[in-house]
């Protein structure tokens, strides 16, 4: 680290010598994460100290008087507080910006066990305390792999409570394939960050990036627990319902895979995806928002509109079909309005939202 003297000249403060070749860094406050290669990331905090009075060592005249010379004087230096231990091919790191305080409150802190760093189900009550604040340090890691990965730091304050939560570690709190190597991200925004009447600053654009084949992107943070479940559900029905091109796996391609592991796409919304409900058309719209249940035999449906909806969606691979009727994996899909009491205008909504973005 260097500073600028008055003879414009730059002048070391301090140095960390704890990396093998760092390609990405940023700061975020007293903090710096740096990307490499090699090592993953790695978190730093930077600290001004003062050099306290020594009592003196009679013995050694020329020592305490060295020590009485620096005794007063300001020092600098790189404390390592946390870093990645999964050995992840870093090309781009990026901090993300805290939560709106009126947001913290919305937020539903993500459950990640301590030993595989994915999610988990079980102490929930302790990874509520050690996630929870809005201070807390979070950042955004491309991989040479083409995925990108969220990563947390857990409080100093979990530590030793017994929760199994180690304050020198980042936390994997989400994993999502791409598809293009990202080189750089930047905190900012592609518009003017105008708040949605109807959704205050509950989604809101807080990066950039950049990728190798020339694409920019942009990461948006859904800062309201609601919503998220809302529009992941939407995600999955659209996933399962809705065909891709050349009828590919959308779980497979999305899924995280690297030298290392293999494994599925968590902690993070599609937006390409879920911007295509717009595109549907209102009965197919309807079809995705209640999981596919439209297409079982009811009086409000004809027989024959029953039957040409049947062999149309049971045409591709994820829909199975049993008899005359395509039936869905139950597992997968969701009645968007039924599980999370919102209606299919308020989805629409929603997703128009999110189209303002960028």
């Amino acid at each position: 680290m260097f500073m600028e003297d008055p003879d414009y000249e730059l002048v070391l403060l301090c140095s960390q010598q704890t990396q093998i070749t760092a390609l990405s860094i940023s700061v975020s406050g007293d903090y710096i994460i740096v990307g490499d290669i090699m090592s993953s990331a790695s978190l730093y905090r930077y600290e001004e100290y003062v050099i306290p009075a020594s009592s003196g060592n009679r013995g050694n005249l020329q020592q305490s008087g060295s020590e009485a010379a620096l005794a007063g004087q300001i020092r600098h230096r790189l404390v390592p507080v946390a870093r990645d231990y999964s050995g992840v091919w870093t090309t781009a790191v990026a901090s993300v910006p805290p939560p709106l305080a009126q947001n913290t409150a919305r937020l539903y802190p993500n459950v990640i066990d301590a030993e595989t760093g994915f999610l988990a189900r079980q102490n929930a009550t302790s990874y509520e305390r050690a996630f929870r604040g809005a201070l807390q340090e979070r950042f955004v890691v491309a991989d040479a792999y083409n995925n990108i990965i969220r990563m947390a730091r857990a409080e100093d304050r979990a530590a030793g409570d017994g929760s199994g939560v180690d304050s020198e570690r980042l936390y994997v709190e989400g994993r999502w394939h791409l598809g293009d190597m990202v080189n750089v991200v930047r905190q900012g925004s592609l518009v003017m960050d105008i708040p949605d009447p109807e959704f205050p600053g509950f989604v809101r654009p807080v990066l950039v990036y950049g990728t190798l084949h020339g694409a920019i992107g942009v990461i948006a943070s859904v800062e309201d627990g609601r919503l998220g479940r809302v529009l992941d559900r939407l995600q999955i029905n659209m996933a399962h319902l809705i065909p891709t091109p050349g009828l590919w796996d959308y779980g497979q391609w999305r899924g995280y895979s690297s030298d290392q592991r293999t494994s599925q796409a968590f902690g993070f919304l599609d937006g390409d995806l879920i911007e295509q409900f717009l595109d549907l058309s209102p009965e197919t719209q309807q079809l995705v928002f209640s999981g596919g249940s439209t297409l079982l035999p009811s009086e409000a449906v004809a027989e024959a509109e029953h039957q040409m909806k049947s062999e149309f969606w049971a045409s591709f691979s994820r829909v199975e079909a049993e008899g005359d009727v395509a039936v869905f994996s139950q597992m997968a899909v969701s009645d968007i309005g039924q599980r999370e009491d919102v209606s299919l205008d308020y989805v629409v909504r929603l997703v128009e939202s999110l189209t303002r973005l960028h």
